[in-house]
């Protein structure tokens, strides 16, 4: 494990400290964080055709809760909002399922709630009055305005904080549905 530093910005203000850690030093991370998943559990996270063993839950995604549970517990009852992002079939469901069933398992059994950002896609005609049909996913076919107004609501503690429903299945925003 070391830390590394980069140049300080314009403003002359230092960049934040990262650490780079084997995947030894990281599976032993936060040891004191929520139990880990069985193999039963597996068939909860997994997506039809992926391979996601209980070593790499463990190595990989057990660190991780165990930090974020650490750190939203610290947060005094606020909701704590985790964004997982990357691109298509990165595994970003993957990892917010499997994120989800750890966090639901810590000692004080949170609520933990997944909400995709494909709800926010404009639909597909709004999309192809703008010409972005072909760039759909891209930041500019989100409706950006709306997600920031979600975050804000659940970050308030609102009791209603609504997210629009996508569908794979037609490959749109479905009217109405929240």
């Amino acid at each position: 494990m070391r830390e590394r530093r980069g140049p300080a910005d314009a403003k002359g203000t230092p960049p934040p400290r990262w650490r780079v850690l084997s995947r030894a030093a990281w599976s032993t991370l936060e040891a004191d964080g929520p139990p880990s998943l069985s193999e039963a559990d597996l068939a909860g996270v997994r997506a039809p055709g992926e391979v996601v063993s209980p070593a790499e839950l463990a190595e990989a995604y057990l660190p991780l809760a165990r930090l974020i549970y650490r750190r939203a517990s610290a947060g005094g009852g606020a909701p704590f909002v985790v964004g997982v992002a990357g691109s298509v079939a990165a595994g970003e469901s993957t990892t917010a399922r499997a994120l989800r069933l750890l966090l639901e398992r810590g000692p004080d059994r949170r609520r933990v709630e997944l909400v995709s950002t494909d709800g926010f896609l404009f639909p597909n005609r709004v999309l192809a009055e703008r010409g972005l049909l072909a760039r759909k996913g891209f930041p500019e076919s989100y409706d950006l305005p709306l997600l920031l107004r979600f975050l804000a609501d659940v970050k308030a503690g609102r009791p209603e904080a609504v997210a629009p429903v996508y569908s794979h299945r037609v490959y749109d925003v479905l009217p109405d549905r929240h």
